[in-house]
């Protein structure tokens, strides 16, 4: 340890001027690029360095370094968005694992009676108990199933409009940050719309993120719903997500088929509603990342 301080003493030794100032040698340092060329360029004395006042002039250079700035926000934004699907995947399970009567949507304004079926492993029906749910005001879940039961790709649903949008302002902006020469004139108008693009984006996410939260407020108040005249055991069974005969089960499938690595056909339906049920958000996600795709139980 002392040795490489020592090393690093006699490459750069810095001498204090009659000034009260101080001066890196450099001479054993490569000062072609990075901090070393940065401050070998800085000017001797104060008055060499141009007032905060003054506005820099943009040029083109100044122009590259802020299309090359952008790269960094565009992948933030790409983090963002895949931290988004990751938490509504997340609570898009804890739905699908909600009976499907709690998801049915109240239409009158009085307490409704409803069948609380039990099915056996072949789907035989073993007991259907009559109950009583109270109504919800506002009722939320209708909006529960326009986020995780609608008919349709996600392009043609208005959960999704953020979503699409941010989509739609990535490929822009990582098309704007590909310019590599131009004007002056056009490098303006390009960072214009570069930075357009930024915050509208930076904006989306902050709203998708709004959303999710209030998903998972309307989740935890349909999950809170007291039923009376029904066996407790019966109201506190969950959804059987693996039975291919159960309602529950196969809306969970098809909500299965919306994602997008099952519409690109990069992972098997199988394979992306079985990761998601048994191992959870984070492993779909990483399922959805991957670039290679195993079979669920493939050994290495």
């Amino acid at each position: 340890m002392s040795t490489n301080n020592a090393d690093r003493e006699e490459q750069s030794s810095c001498t204090i001027n009659d000034e009260g100032g101080f001066k890196i040698d450099f001479s054993t340092w490569d000062t072609t690029s990075g901090v070393p060329k940065w401050l070998t360029e800085l000017p001797d004395d104060l008055g060499g360095f141009v007032s905060a006042k003054i506005p820099p002039v943009m040029d083109v250079e100044l122009y590259k370094d802020y299309l090359h700035w952008s790269k960094s926000t565009i992948e933030k934004v790409e983090k963002d968005l895949e931290e988004c699907e990751q938490e509504y995947r997340r609570l898009g399970l804890s739905y699908h694992l909600l009976r499907f009567e709690f998801r049915k949507e109240q239409t009158d304004h009085s307490l409704a009676a409803r069948e609380f079926p039990v099915y056996d492993h072949r789907g035989n029906l073993v007991l259907a108990a009559k109950a009583i749910t109270p109504l919800l005001d506002p009722d939320p879940r209708e909006s529960l199933q326009c986020a995780f039961n609608f008919a349709g790709p996600r392009e043609n649903t208005m959960f999704f409009r953020e979503w699409r949008d941010v989509s739609y302002y990535l490929q822009d902006a990582k098309r704007l940050t590909k310019t590599k020469d131009g004007p002056v004139a056009m490098l303006r108008f390009v960072c214009d719309q570069l930075d357009f693009d930024c915050d509208s984006m930076t904006a989306m996410i902050k709203s998708i993120r709004k959303q999710l939260s209030d998903v998972e407020h309307n989740i935890q108040k349909v999950s809170n719903i007291t039923v009376k005249g029904c066996p407790e055991w019966v109201v506190n069974l969950h959804s059987e997500l693996g039975d291919l005969l159960s309602l529950e089960g196969v809306v969970f499938r098809y909500w299965a088929t919306t994602f997008p690595e099952v519409v690109s056909g990069k992972v098997s339906l199988d394979s992306a509603e079985q990761v998601l049920k048994f191992f959870g958000a984070e492993a779909s996600m990483s399922l959805k990342n991957a670039k290679v795709v195993k079979k669920v139980g493939e050994e290495n």
